[in-house]
């Protein structure tokens, strides 16, 4: 009987120690183990108990904790399985044998004076004199609920174990098992009714068991094979090494040093030094570090790319046990920053040097070659865009890359070119390789060959000798840029040299771009109206021009302030102020009770920068005036830009009262295509175009279809640039409906304006 107690006090005890080591672990499972071991150990302890008693009463009463405490170890290891095996949806479930459990311990207690469920009676053994007990009538309760609960974990375990993926079945079988024998070990006891309880020593193994399976071993394992999957299946190259040599390689690692798969079977059992040597970096010596080595591979005419990482594997206590090494692909990475670098230097249309790159290299050129004299030469193309408007963005862009093309053949050997923007490049060389006739023969070549426009490239250059070698490149353009502006208008030459007029010219330009905002902000820029008059003399509205009175040049004309804004982007600035005046003007007249309107010129760059419908709805709403007051006047030349845009934009003003002008009619190419695709309210003829109308029998043809064309789409016409009472005639015989020219009145300032409106001449 002594070593009968010992070994349960033994077993009570390593139950207690297995709880404590569960209590070091906090995950949600530990505590269902360590309830299912704390039950196991109360068992223990009254199995102690039950062998020492010796009164029959008390003995019932252990019985009757014995096996309600069988009922509870049950519910531990349901709640436990159905945790384990991430069924906790059907948790509720097993809640609702609580109460049966609960009715049990009243059901035992009872037991203990009534003897139904079971007695005991007192027996000799092998080991000594015990109480044994004997089954009742309605010992089959308790016996219910334990089964329930028996039969709940069994399948959850079963159920988890036929269903999950190959290395997790063991995670659920070995439980199903273990489970499976300590419950046949529980139902011989039950049902033999032995009085001595060796399934105490089947709790303590199963106690043990459940907390190296669920706890320790499993979870590593799996840990292990799921980390093995993983490595080898990993974009990255990984080789493990022991202190002898190599023992994983994966297969991207493999790949990456060109091995075939028995090749790289034989990496295993390699030295670290001799693998390392041999396929990463052949001067790497025996050591145990942090080292990064980079290798190259050409394999069918493209570089690969690889970073290996090395470093060394410690244990807990900082102990060298093996070393790792991870090579990372960074073909696709370098590819990218090249690209990138390429992007950042390079414009992308023609491959040369972008602006910032080409300033910066032309710098350095100039500054470290002192004994050389340099040449920098800007070139542009006359009137470029009209090959957008004309032919499209393509053809465009074929001329482009086609000037690249050039100089990449007729330029001197290492001359610095690159493109500044739009059609606008730049060159550097050696001064005594510049010869004009190089330039004209690039110039030239661009009309050369098969083409696809019926247009005539004119290109010029600007050029611009280093004399100032601390001067920024930057300015230096300008100069150029000054020079070759003498001559864009000039179709017979094509090189301009800079001189000190081109200088003073620049800094013209400077001085009116610092002073624009100044101007804007004292009203030296100013409004200034032409009328629009019909037939019989009566004004019915002007068109706005911007005006700059200096104070001090006096007033600038707009053909040298309205090109320099043109080119520096100003000009939407300066468009906005000049809307706006008009806007706050309009306001005024229909206070004073002046039924007139004033249109208002659209530039291509507005459009491009702005938003022009809401530009014109809130300055309406801002100024309480009717939309059709402030007429837009748009050019054949904005138009052609994105005929679609515009035409969407123009739609949407028009449903809200606002009118739309074409204007400068026939002085591009698309005019008949514009009529046909572009829905506006009026068309504005330039007379210019038909400069001759009152001489020449072909012209005045010409115009008297168009206004005729212009009168069958419902559209209204405006003649502009009429100087002769003569054209004035002529126009009113084929129903144009309004003029505006010198012969009516030059633009005039405001106040002006008014005046004059009495004093306009009649044409009939």
């Amino acid at each position: 009987m002594k070593i009968f107690i010992g070994s349960v006090i033994f077993v009570t005890l390593f139950l207690i120690y297995l709880l404590l080591l569960c209590r070091k672990n906090k995950s949600e499972l530990s505590k269902s183990i360590q309830a299912i071991i704390a039950v196991g150990t109360s068992i223990s302890i009254v199995i102690i108990l039950q062998t020492l008693c010796t009164d029959e009463r008390i003995s019932l009463a252990l019985f009757g904790a014995y096996f309600c405490l069988t009922d509870w170890l049950m519910f531990a290891i349901a709640r436990f399985a159905l945790k384990y095996t991430n069924y906790e949806k059907y948790m509720k479930h097993i809640n609702y044998a609580f109460p049966a459990l609960v009715f049990d311990v009243f059901f035992m207690a009872l037991n203990v004076w009534y003897q139904y469920a079971f007695s005991v009676k007192r027996i000799q053994t092998f080991v000594g004199e015990f109480y044994k007990f004997v089954p009742g009538p309605f010992f089959q309760v308790h016996g219910v609920i334990v089964y329930f609960l028996v039969i709940t974990s069994l399948l959850t375990f079963l159920i988890k174990t036929i269903k999950s993926p190959g290395i997790y079945k063991k995670k659920y079988y070995v439980f199903f098992i273990l489970f499976s024998l300590l419950v046949i070990l529980e139902g011989v006891f039950m049902f033999m009714g032995d009085t001595v309880d060796f399934t105490v020593y089947g709790y303590a193994v199963a106690a043990a068991l459940m907390y190296y399976f669920a706890l320790s071993f499993i979870p590593k394992e799996l840990m292990n094979q799921t980390i093995s999957i993983v490595s080898k299946e990993s974009k990255e190259g990984i080789i493990i090494f022991d202190e002898v040599g190599c023992i994983f390689c994966n297969n991207s690692a493999k790949a990456m040093l060109r091995l075939e798969d028995s090749e790289g079977d034989s990496l295993v059992g390699m030295s670290r030094g001799d693998l390392i040597r041999k396929y990463i970096y052949p001067e790497y010596q025996e050591e145990i570090c942090y080292r990064e080595f980079k290798t190259n591979y050409e394999e069918d005419g493209k570089t690969y790319y690889y970073k290996s990482v090395y470093r060394g594997v410690y244990d807990e206590k900082g102990k060298t046990i093996g070393t790792s090494l991870i090579m990372y692909d960074k073909t696709r990475e370098d590819e990218e920053l090249r690209k990138q670098r390429y992007l950042a230097t390079h414009d992308t249309l023609t491959g040369l040097y972008n602006k910032d790159y080409f300033l910066r290299v032309a710098a350095d050129r100039i500054q470290k070659d002192l004994t050389t004299k340099y040449v920098l030469i800007c070139t542009d193309i006359t009137k470029f865009s009209l090959i957008n408007d004309l032919f499209g963005e393509d053809i465009a862009d074929g001329v482009i890359i086609r000037i690249a093309e050039e100089f990449r053949e007729k330029l001197p050997e290492g001359a610095l070119y690159g493109r500044l923007y739009a059609d606008r490049f730049a060159m550097l060389f050696p001064r005594k390789y510049l010869e004009e006739k190089m330039l004209v023969n690039i110039a030239e070549a661009i009309n050369v060959g098969d083409r696809e426009y019926a247009y005539t490239v004119k290109m010029c250059f600007g050029v611009y000798e280093v004399a100032n070698r601390t001067m920024p490149v930057s300015i230096m353009c300008d100069r150029a840029q000054a020079a070759l502006s003498t001559i864009k208008e000039d179709y017979r030459k094509y090189v301009a040299y800079y001189n000190e007029a081109s200088l003073e010219s620049v800094k013209k330009e400077q001085e009116m771009i610092s002073e624009l905002d100044e101007a804007l902000k004292n009203r030296d820029m100013t409004l200034f109206l032409q009328p629009i008059v019909k037939t019989d003399g009566k004004v019915v509205g002007a068109e706005a021009l911007a005006r700059w009175i200096h104070p001090k040049r006096g007033l600038i004309p707009p053909g040298e302030f309205i090109p320099v804004f043109e080119k520096r982007n100003l000009i939407v600035k300066m468009d906005y102020y000049i809307w706006e005046m008009a806007c706050e003007l309009l306001a005024q007249w229909e206070k004073e009770g002046r039924d007139w309107f004033i249109s208002v010129n659209i530039s291509t760059k507005d459009i491009y920068f702005l938003d022009i419908f809401d530009v014109f709805t809130t300055l309406v709403a801002k100024y309480k005036i009717a939309s059709d007051k402030i007429r837009l006047e748009i050019t054949e030349s904005a138009i052609a830009q994105d005929v679609a845009t515009v035409t969407e934009l123009i739609t949407r003003l028009q449903r809200l009262g606002f009118i739309v002008e074409i204007d400068d009619f026939g002085s591009g190419y698309s005019g008949l295509n514009m009529l046909k695709d572009f829905p506006a309210d009026v068309l504005k003829i330039d007379m210019k175009f038909l400069s001759r109308a009152d001489e020449d029998k072909r012209s005045k043809e010409i115009l008297r279809s168009v206004i005729s064309l212009a009168k069958n789409l419902g559209m209204d016409v405006i003649t502009e640039g009429v100087e002769t009472i003569e054209q004035a005639k002529f126009l009113s015989e084929e129903r144009c409906d309004m003029f505006q020219g010198y012969y009516f009145s030059k633009p005039i300032p405001v106040d002006e304006f008014i005046k004059k409106t009495d004093e306009i001449p009649r044409v009939e």
